[in-house]
């Protein structure tokens, strides 16, 4: 029995009622009870999209914009008939007609494609795609790649085309489900943006995210859904170490392992759009800036406490070298932020004026007593240090990381 809804407008006590039309009488129902029917009358629209993600190679890292540049491969597989079902409305025709049955008799790869975006891409240099469709015996293929085992399935032609089951075109009238299944890949030069904790170098973590969203807001994208395809995807570009940094997490085998989370979406009055977030970590080189702003200053001050000054002009001349040597390292990396081998490097000029200052008030009584309990001080001030910025790095990182494992990305100031 077919059932059409009119709007008469009635009004009962404040309640707004709809006509149901049937093929051989009507009612009136409440409003709600019209809502409710259209949702269920709705929830087998979607497309479930798989989806892998490659990245090739990482080029630099720009640590004051906070991006880095990577070349990746975008790659989504689904059914036909998913998509004709949610987007027929926009799918690309060459006849203008509103009859769908008569304009969407031709449907070319190229006319049904996701819609999506790269939420944290600054950047987005497409450098190629492909677009085809594959014609099934009503099973899922495997894979997106056309060469593994599930593609041919006993079929023998003259030509790859037909082994491999490809068509140029599906006709709406004759698609079921299961039947024809959608490939797009595209390469892109991008440069994205990136999560870094740098404040708390060079004890600092880095996480280059890939956020895949649902894109153009047009009835619909609500309903494609993004599913990860961890054997196809690869992440092999970003094994080698860039500019003093490494991924944290690799396999046995030394593949870079990222963490996926596939829970997100973003939502809005009732309404949710699905997201695909990747994340790799990656730390920082520990041992050079540890040498360079912890160890060589503490050293410095050393030197200026067991030297023996006949003179307090020598003194002074030999401090002032070495509070303009340690103000040299703070130029030399030129930060945007205050981090912490900074603030090392900054105790440390104050502990050199605090010494010359002792000295200069114990002149020539200096010894050996006043030289270890100075050297002590400061190797005390200078483990604290260390070992403070350290503690406070781990649980600040430790933070971060459990925010990303529970999809907190409010924590991480983006949604």
């Amino acid at each position: 029995m077919l059932a059409t809804f009119v709007d008469d407008n009635k009004c009962v006590n404040n309640v707004t009622f709809w006509q149901v039309v049937n093929d051989d009488q009507v009612a009136t129902v409440p409003r709600l009870e019209k809502h409710k029917k259209s949702e269920n009358l709705h929830k087998h629209f979607h497309v479930d999209v798989k989806t892998f993600i490659l990245i090739l190679e990482m080029s630099w890292i720009d640590v004051e914009k906070k991006t880095c540049n990577v070349w990746c491969e975008l790659g989504f597989y689904y059914d036909v008939y998913q998509f004709l079902q949610t987007f027929d409305y926009f799918t690309e025709s060459h006849e203008k007609d509103n009859d769908r049955t008569h304009r969407l008799k031709n449907i070319s790869p190229e006319d049904i494609q996701i819609p999506f975006d790269i939420v944290n891409a600054v950047a987005m240099d497409m450098r190629s795609e492909a677009h085809f469709i594959r014609q099934t015996d009503g099973q899922e293929p495997d894979a997106f790649y056309t060469e593994t085992k599930d593609v041919h399935r006993g079929r023998r032609g003259n030509y790859l085309s037909d082994e491999k089951g490809l068509v140029k075109f599906v006709d709406i009238n004759k698609c079921e489900p299961k039947m024809f299944w959608k490939f797009e890949t595209r390469t892109y030069r991008m440069e994205l943006s990136y999560k870094a904790t740098e404040v708390y170098a060079p004890f600092d973590e880095m996480h280059i995210f890939f956020k895949l969203i649902t894109a153009n807001c047009r009835p619909g994208t609500n309903r494609v859904k993004f599913h990860y395809q961890e054997d196809e995807s690869d992440y092999s570009g970003l094994k080698q170490p860039i500019q003093g940094h490494y991924p944290s997490n690799l396999d046995a085998k030394g593949n870079v392992v990222a963490r996926i989370n596939s829970q997100h979406s973003y939502g809005s009055n009732d309404t949710s759009w699905d997201r695909l977030y990747v994340s790799i970590r990656f730390k920082s080189y520990k041992a050079q800036p540890i040498l360079q702003y912890y160890v060589v200053p503490t050293l410095l001050f050393m030197y200026l406490v067991i030297h023996p000054f006949e003179e307090s002009d020598n003194l002074l001349g030999v401090s002032s070298t070495l509070v303009l040597a340690n103000v040299a390292l703070l130029i030399i990396d030129g930060n945007n932020v205050f981090n912490y081998y900074e603030q090392a490097v900054l105790v440390q000029i104050v502990m050199i004026i605090i010494g010359t200052i002792v000295l200069l008030l114990i002149g020539e009584r200096k010894s050996g007593v006043t030289i270890i309990c100075l050297t002590a001080v400061d190797f005390a001030v200078s483990c604290i240090t260390v070992l403070l910025h350290w503690y406070t790095a781990k649980k600040r990182n430790g933070e971060i990381n459990d925010a990303i494992e529970k999809n907190d990305f409010a924590l991480l100031g983006t949604i």
